[in-house]
């Protein structure tokens, strides 16, 4: 059977193939990676350029994050940041400076994730649109994080890494390839202690990919089984271990002593948290409502391939699994600090605890739906009127305005 290049119009459908990043038909040409760099290198210029003189923007935050990287032993530290601490160290050698320093830190890191972020694009759709998605995620409002000395730009570009180390790893490969992405993720969390809220839908994903193997329920167990108990050594194998070589005892604290000390009261939160779940909710549909679609799109109406899924759904699987779950777990943390300061209320919606998600909305965008079939036209136009009519209700039919009851 003759080939077809991802996206090429075979008797009037979409065909796509999920192809490797090493040598395709239409992997990173000369002249797309000279695109690319070209960009990214324009862009880095500017965000330099951007943040010079600048003052702290959040103040509180970032004299926190200088204090503890530069100044007090880590060994001391209330937050586990350990990693992100000991690498904006190194601001000292930019003298009264380290603002600055910090921010080039922010910056280098940064635009790092794009080449990253460009081989996932390119195994989803076009070489073209890989490199026009690639540039707007790093033209996107999350790129504001390399202004201020706060680990964001360092989690970003790991949770890229990760993102890439988990999605190239098919079903029927080794068990061992899954020590990788857990060792990055156990990275991450000593970026942040957040990155270990990813650990669930990462575990789900595996269920669902394993599923897709064609061989007997026990040897998937077995595989998945295998699978797991690797990414999990390979994420606490890294973090206390690194933890502990870094700050000593304090680095075996698996959340560290700021967020231990939080209590947690489910029932008595619990109309904050729908309060604040409805909240996200609301806001992801407005923000990325066709992305969701066309990813739905991907999970029930593409055809896995004989060895598992496609990328496309590996994609889209993962990407709804995280931003599903980090949505729950976002807003019963909201729930539960709710009051315990002048800015901290129900209404507030804490995005940037998962917008380093959102590049992967705009990935999603560029499926090509297949209208072959009258049902499945049927079933898009369905959906695209509800969420016209969500929108309608959102913005026109309720006494106060989305952007006045949560903010």
């Amino acid at each position: 059977m003759a080939s077809h290049a991802q996206g090429e119009i075979v008797s009037g459908n979409p065909i796509y193939f999920p192809l490797p990043f090493q040598k395709t038909r239409q992997g990173m040409t000369e002249i797309n990676r000279k695109y690319l760099y070209i960009t990214i290198f324009f862009l880095f210029v500017f965000l330099v350029l951007r943040t010079i003189g600048l003052y702290p923007i959040c103040f509180s935050d970032e004299y926190q994050y200088s204090i503890l990287s530069r100044i007090q032993p880590l060994s001391e530290a209330h937050l586990p940041n350990y990693l992100y601490l000991k690498i904006f160290n190194w601001t000292n050698i930019f003298g009264d400076g380290f603002l600055m320093g910090a921010r080039i830190f922010n910056i280098i890191f940064f635009c790092s994730s794009a080449f990253f972020f460009y081989k996932i694009s390119l195994n989803y759709t076009t070489s073209h649109q890989a490199i026009w998605v690639t540039i707007l995620s790093l033209m996107a409002p999350i790129n504001t994080y390399t202004a201020v000395f706060m680990p964001e730009s360092l989690y970003y570009f790991l949770f890229i890494v990760c993102m890439w180390s988990l999605l190239r790893i098919e079903p029927h490969a080794s068990s061992s390839a899954w020590l990788l992405p857990g060792a990055v993720l156990g990275l991450n969390a000593l970026v942040k202690p957040h990155a270990q809220l990813l650990i669930p839908a990462v575990l789900l994903y595996m269920v669902f990919l394993f599923g897709t193997l064609s061989c007997d329920c026990k040897t998937r167990l077995q595989s998945l089984f295998k699978a797991v108990i690797l990414f999990v050594v390979g994420i606490y194998a890294i973090k206390l271990g690194l933890g502990y070589l870094l700050a000593g005892t304090a680095g075996l604290n698996l959340a560290g002593r700021a967020y231990s000390s939080i209590h947690y009261d489910f029932l008595a939160s619990l109309p904050n948290f729908l309060h604040s779940l409805r909240g996200h909710i609301r806001g992801i549909l407005i923000l990325f409502g066709f992305p969701l679609l066309a990813g739905l799109y991907n999970l029930f109406f593409r055809q896995s391939d004989s060895n598992g899924l496609s990328y496309q759904r590996k994609v889209c699987l993962l990407t709804c699994l995280i931003a599903c779950l980090m949505i729950v777990q976002v807003a019963f943390f909201t729930a539960n600090i709710a009051g315990t300061g002048p800015y901290e209320h129900a209404s507030r919606l804490h995005f940037r605890y998962y917008n380093f998600i959102f590049p992967f909305f705009i990935l999603m965008s560029t499926t090509v739906i297949d209208f072959s079939s009258l049902k499945r036209k049927l079933i898009f136009y369905s959906f695209l009127i509800i969420y016209g009519l969500f929108l309608i209700y959102c913005f026109f039919c309720q006494n106060t305005s989305v952007y006045s009851e949560f903010y």
